[in-house]
């Protein structure tokens, strides 16, 4: 071994020793470097690890394995794509379905939504409505010489108009979850006939204001009357259109299923119209009339309850 060689060896062992790398070079037959533990001396003839093997033009590649066609531990990650992240899958709200009303005529197609943001509005109102009835009731104040009872005699006149508007109200809103507890898809026609539905519903609080202050004035009562009327109109239009369109329903109804949800809805106009037209001649008879209304919801239901046949979907009617 000549002098350089050695002095060469002696000080890549020198610079091995200071770096920590652990181990001492020696030379060996041959004249080759022993390597300290865990370094390999690489072969310039060889191809490295790092670089791929050169390949001739139209050489095939190597499949890939199924290692590399797995799918990726985070399921947000796109293989082979520098993106990292996969655009999150939005549910549509809106099913585009063709419609033939008739055998024979071309399908008509429309765009039917979910009825949840139709419910959200109708609940808020329904929720004004409630609050507004009870801001007509004030805590009556005291004049000199009056007593307690005679001032709350002066407002017993709201607190009737309250207690009757209020059991409405929530009759109208059961009513409402009902019917859209059938319907499974909303169209336009659907939600403007809703939305004409709550403009008569927004003047309860006005009527029953004017009915507690005026419960004797036949035109208080008419209005009174006029309000309820409407209502129970734009529920049976609803009730009709929406049954129908079996598209929009979860299940198509039977006649019988038909016909007991129409009489539910037609039945308390006709006698809110009654009360309507006596009210001039007898105010007394059209107040008690709009107070036993409730009563006489709540008979009704009862009987179809307990006619209704046994395990019938959609049978219950509240």
């Amino acid at each position: 071994m000549t002098a350089s060689k050695l002095a060469r060896i002696l000080t890549i062992s020198v610079v091995l020793s200071a770096l920590g790398l652990g181990g001492t070079a020696h030379a060996q037959d041959g004249d080759t470097l022993s390597q300290p533990a865990g370094i390999t001396q690489s072969d310039p003839s060889q191809p490295q690890p790092d670089e791929p093997t050169p390949q001739p033009p139209g050489t095939p590649q190597d499949p890939a394995s199924p290692e590399d066609l797995a799918a990726p531990e985070n399921p947000g990650t796109i293989p082979g794509s520098t993106t990292t992240t996969r655009p999150p899958v939005v549910r549509p709200k809106s099913l585009p379905v063709t419609v033939s009303p008739r055998a024979g005529r071309p399908g008509t197609t429309v765009t039917l939504h979910d009825p949840a943001r139709v419910l959200a509005l109708s609940d808020g109102v329904f929720a004004i409505i409630i609050t507004l009835l009870v801001l007509e009731i004030h805590v009556p104040e005291l004049t000199q010489g009056q007593s307690l009872n005679q001032a709350l005699g002066e407002i017993r006149p709201s607190l009737v108009a309250f207690v009757i508007s209020f059991v409405l109200a929530g009759m109208y809103w059961v009513g409402h979850r009902d019917l859209f507890a059938l319907i499974r898809r909303t169209d336009r026609g659907l939600v403007w006939l809703n939305i004409v539905y709550l403009l008569p519903l927004c003047l309860l609080p006005f009527g029953a204001g004017m009915l507690g202050r005026y419960d004797q004035e036949p035109v208080a009562l008419r209005i009174y009357g006029l309000v309820l009327v409407a209502i129970a109109l734009m529920r049976v239009v609803i009730w009709l259109y929406a049954t129908n369109h079996p598209h929009l329903l979860w299940q198509r109804l039977d006649d019988r299923q038909r016909r007991a949800g129409l009489a539910l809805n037609l039945y308390p106009g006709l006698v809110y119209l009654l009360a309507f037209l006596v009210a001039k001649a007898a105010p007394g008879v059209s107040l008690l009339i709009y107070a036993a209304m409730p009563v006489l919801y709540f008979l009704s239901i009862t009987v179809l309850r307990s006619s209704r046949k046994r395990n019938q979907e959609y049978a219950d009617f509240t």
